[in-house]
């Protein structure tokens, strides 16, 4: 679903993230795209702030020239080290 900002304002506050970063329990992987336009690079910075103000574990991961969803190849195959680790460290 693409929310309206004017006419799903209450929707979209009570989904939000940053609203709700009180129910994270688990640790948080990001992984945002440099170009990407429909969420961009700094919603990512945002909820890693919120994340680290809130003592919540959690990694963000930036990758130059691709968009929403990672396509170059090396990539993917990096992103899913990226995945591998992380689940190795919290997954116990």
């Amino acid at each position: 679903m693409i929310a309206d900002r004017k006419k799903d304002k209450d929707w979209i506050k009570n989904r939000s993230i940053q609203n709700n970063i009180g129910n994270v329990k688990a640790p948080v992987l990001m992984a945002y795209g440099m170009d990407d336009w429909r969420v961009p690079p700094k919603h990512g910075r945002i909820l890693k702030r919120a994340l680290d103000r809130n003592n919540i574990p959690n990694k963000l991961i930036f990758k130059a020239n691709e968009g929403h969803g990672y396509r170059n190849e090396d990539n993917v195959f990096e992103f899913y080290r990226e995945v591998d680790a992380f689940l190795e460290e919290y997954m116990k």
